[in-house]
């Protein structure tokens, strides 16, 4: 079982150290005369969990940074699960190893989710 972020030909881009899921949803909170609080969402909550990755030489992290920019669909794989989407925001790289191993947390929109096979 690996933990990685892919391409949808299954070319490996990064590696994921780790992975929490979370929701999105749009909240509108609401003061009431009476001080209590009134809380309305909108629509349905979306997958946007975050993670961990881990690039090994400059052209995976190039790769990850072209994917990003240009919205490609991606396959995030973690603990037996496959989560088809794509990164939501610009990764802010942290050096490893200066000019070859970089981490950085991101942000993965869900479009789709589906068991390892």
């Amino acid at each position: 079982m690996s933990w990685n972020l892919s391409t949808g030909a299954g070319t490996e881009l990064a590696k994921v150290l780790n992975f929490t899921p979370a929701l999105e949803r749009s909240k509108i909170m609401s003061k009431l005369y009476g001080g209590g609080y009134l809380a309305q969402t909108v629509g349905v909550p979306s997958e946007r969990p975050a993670a961990t990755i881990l690039v090994e030489n400059m052209a995976q992290l190039r790769a990850v940074n072209d994917a990003e920019a240009n919205c490609a669909v991606l396959r995030l794989t973690y603990s037996g699960v496959v989560y088809i989407g794509y990164i939501f925001d610009k990764p802010k790289w942290t050096p490893v190893i200066r000019g070859r191993v970089y981490t950085a947390p991101i942000e993965f929109a869900v479009l789709e989710e589906v068991a390892e096979s």
